[in-house]
């Protein structure tokens, strides 16, 4: 008798725990969630802008689309297109992050494109593309440098 005793004390505080769990958590506030790619966001006239600007020479443009691409729209083929589009302008991070992206491609011609634009943001003096190419180009494991 005395187990049973012990085992019904025990279910009944079983369910008084969940019975004050439910109660808290119906009476708290839905939290609002933060979306960390709502910077990225674009809307349609912004969009057609900055597409224009970049056409024009705008870096900071075409950077801003790429990201949209790649966080918002996850269109990464259009992204790195529009990170192209930067690092073709001399944007020396667009030159790294379309090395980065392109490096391990099983494509020979994107992995050649990768090894380019390291080559430049590294001639620049950046220093994470010029360990991602000395890496790469001896052909050990390596970790993506800390930026």
């Amino acid at each position: 008798m005395n187990n049973i005793n012990r085992i019904v004390g025990g279910l009944a505080l079983c369910v008084l725990a969940v019975a004050v769990g439910v109660i808290f958590w119906k009476s708290e506030k839905p939290q609002e969630y933060v979306q960390s790619n709502a910077s990225y966001a674009l809307n349609p006239e912004e969009l057609a802008s900055l597409k224009s600007q970049a056409e024009g020479g705008d870096s900071i443009a075409a950077i801003r689309l790429a990201k949209y691409h790649d966080f918002i729209v996850l269109d990464k083929q259009a992204a790195i297109q529009w990170w192209k589009v930067a690092a073709k302008l001399g944007d020396v991070n667009a030159q790294y992050t379309v090395g980065l992206l392109l490096v391990d491609s099983a494509d020979r011609l994107e992995s050649e494109d990768a090894l380019k634009w390291l080559r430049a943001a590294a001639q620049k003096g950046d220093k994470s593309a010029a360990k991602l190419l000395e890496a790469h180009t001896s052909k050990q494991p390596f970790d993506v440098p800390a930026r």
